[in-house]
């Protein structure tokens, strides 16, 4: 399966982001950068935070800086003119579009726009456009100062409230794959598109003219429970990777990627903020590799000519220094034939030197190559190599010559070096400053939270040591089993309608009763039976081999549904009990949740709950300050940035009645 970096956040995960901007509401935009042609910053004040807008690729809380420019752009004091210290009112997604709209207190909205480029507008009260980024005019739509804002069209239906008959109607007549129909006629991302078909069980390829309508009713409906998981904010965030390369990020577990690596994190908006900065590593290192190659153009030949004149002259350097060696270890049959040839000289002519020393020292006449008589320079061979003398001077001032000549070559060999070095230098310059034009490099300013894998869901670690994981919804619970649970692991689920599927994972499979028992509770109380206000419930669990997704001939399983093969083994009359209290873990601590026996091992001060009337909106302050009294004033601080919801993920849902504390 070939599967392609993504490059921009589709509908889904806007929807994602949208949810984790509720602190943005009330927060105040405090100032605005163009870091780029297509990056935004936007600094909040109030909560304080960093959005930053990719055109066309994502917009996220980021714990990223960037280097901001001397001089702001035209558009950007624009904006400062327009928004600073304007408050947030509200966050909202445009239908299933990926447009990101902020409701402002002084009557402007801020749109944001993913699609065909991305954009920035600013909208007065009545929906007229007063400031855009890029005007344009395509699709019946006219981006311009002035105009009322018109979103795009959408293409196909809103697969999240359209009519499952008019859709089905238009997807039969489609003349394609199912895939490709899911993104033409519900307007759906290709990614979310491929994981239902996985998810529903259809091959993506097949015509989408031959699906049956209730096939598409549970694609509909799969998709469906997709959305409200978001909404919910029952997701699982991470980033998916091959083999260390960045592949994806997504808000919940995709069966698309079950076959490759997963990283978790805190929120959606972490897993993005990592993703994208990871991105834009990869994608700076391959811009600056294209901008070398087209500086490197402009530089080649001058770098190419220095260097052959580099290498032409340590090689001549190299020789002239071989040469004087040569000389100096033969010194005294060199200052023999020199004497020679001046003694012949004075009595014959220097051009009558070569004849007569052909007569009278044919031995030495074998070893000369040449004499230049205008120059006085004798070419004599010494030990194979042909070597030019000064007649007139002596062998050691011959061999300090060449020496000399080797040196001044050395010296313009230096120079030479330094000449490239510098053209080398020029150019490293030229690519990062035109890399720097082009693409913007993110800073770190506070680190990312990840998580593991297991704290996205519910879980606990029980009183014995094992850790128990359940599912917050159907695609959790789904997840869950399906990647989680081996054949030797424990299945546990209340024996009632509505409940987390709940499982123990063992290295060995030699789980204690003790820990079945308090993942039974941990089943029950997080069912629907709290919302009953059940004072107790039964559950059963069976081993991870029973447990399976095929239904019998004829039958359908829902999604987070599974089929119990073989024998139940019951729990009965289960107090439902959950005590919340601080956990010691590598980051300082954590809040957790769990049956009582579980936290009280694992937490030096807890409440234990049972099922009631008071709503967490009343009770979480005074769990609040029960639980952090004791900590000192550090951890205190750190602690006490603990909001409702972040009691409300770790609680069933339902009221409560203090039972102790």
């Amino acid at each position: 399966m070939v599967i392609h970096c993504k490059k921009s956040l589709n509908a889904l995960d806007l929807m994602a982001i949208v949810r984790e901007f509720k602190p943005l509401h009330q927060a105040y935009i405090s100032n605005v950068y163009q870091i780029s042609d297509s990056i935004f910053q936007f600094k909040f004040g109030g909560f304080k935070c960093n959005v930053i807008f990719e055109l066309g690729r994502r917009i996220n809380i980021s714990g990223f800086d960037f280097e901001k420019p001397k001089i702001p752009s035209s558009f950007c004091n624009f904006l400062r003119s327009r928004i600073s210290r304007a408050k947030v009112l509200e966050v909202s997604q445009l239908g299933f579009d990926r447009i990101i709209s902020f409701k402002l207190s002084n009557g402007l909205s801020l749109v944001f726009e993913l699609m065909d480029g991305g954009n920035i507008l600013i909208l007065d009260s009545e929906g007229k456009i007063i400031g855009v980024y890029r005007e344009r005019e395509s699709g019946g739509r006219r981006l311009f100062n002035g105009e009322i804002y018109c979103p795009p069209k959408v293409r196909g239906f809103n697969p999240v409230d359209c009519v499952v008959d008019e859709a089905y109607n238009m997807l039969i007549g489609f003349e394609g794959s199912l895939v490709v129909a899911l993104t033409r006629v519900l307007n759906l991302p290709g990614e979310v598109a491929e994981e239902l078909c996985i998810r529903c069980g259809l091959d993506k390829k097949l015509k989408a003219s031959s699906i049956d309508h209730a096939s598409f009713e549970n694609i509909i409906s799969v998709f469906r429970d997709m959305v409200s998981s978001v909404i919910d904010g029952s997701i699982n965030p991470q980033i998916i990777t091959d083999g260390g390369r960045i592949v994806s990020v997504v808000p919940l577990d995709f069966q698309l990627y079950s076959g490759f690596e997963a990283e978790y994190f805190k929120d959606f908006n972490g897993a993005v903020d990592e993703y994208f900065h990871r991105l834009m590593s990869i994608e700076f290192e391959d811009l600056k590799a294209k901008v070398r190659g087209e500086v490197e153009g402009r530089f080649k030949a001058s770098i190419q000519k220095q260097k052959e004149i580099l290498r032409n002259l340590e090689e001549e350097a190299a020789k002239l220094r071989s040469l004087g060696n040569l000389v100096m270890g033969n010194l005294s049959f060199i200052d023999e034939v020199l004497n020679v040839i001046r003694d012949l000289a004075s009595k014959y002519g220097w051009s009558g030197v070569l004849n007569e020393i052909r007569s009278l020292k044919p031995e030495i006449y074998e070893c000369i190559c040449g004499f230049n008589v205008k120059d006085r320079i004798l070419m004599l061979r010494v030990d194979g190599e042909i070597v030019p003398l000064n007649v007139l001077e002596s062998a050691a001032s011959n061999a300090s010559r060449l020496f000399n000549e080797a040196k001044v070559l050395e010296g313009k060999a230096s120079r030479a070096k330094e000449a490239i070095k510098s053209l080398e230098d020029k150019m490293a310059l030229e690519v990062e400053e035109e890399v720097s034009k082009r693409i913007a490099k993110p800073i770190k300013v506070t680190a990312i939270v990840k998580r593991k894998w297991y704290e996205n869901f519910y879980w606990f670690k029980s009183s014995d040591g094992f850790l128990v994981v359940g599912g917050r919804d159907a695609s959790q619970n789904e997840a869950l089993v399906r990647k989680w649970l081996r054949d030797d692991g424990i299945y546990v689920h209340a024996d009632i309608h509505g409940g987390p599927s709940v499982i123990i994972l063992s290295e060995s499979g030699n789980i204690p009763e003790s820990t079945i028992y308090e993942a039974a509770q941990f089943a029950v109380s997080f069912s629907n039976a709290w919302r009953g206000m059940m004072e107790s419930a039964s559950a059963f669990w069976v081993y991870g081999k029973q447990v399976s997704k095929s239904a019998p001939s004829g039958e359908y399983l829902s999604r987070g549904a599974f089929m119990i093969y073989g024998r139940k083994n019951y729990i009965h009359n289960i107090p439902l009990r959950v005590s919340i209290g601080l956990m010691s873990s590598d980051d300082g601590y954590i809040l957790v949740s769990g049956p009582p026996s579980a936290i009280s091992k694992w937490c030096f001060k807890s409440v234990t709950l049972a099922p009631g009337t008071e709503p967490i909106e009343k009770l979480w302050v005074k769990f609040k300050k029960l639980l952090f009294s004791e900590l000192d004033e550090n951890l205190r601080g750190i602690m006490g940035g603990l909001s409702i919801d972040d009691f409300k993920r770790i609680l069933p849902k339902g009221g409560f009645r203090v039972v102790s504390q």
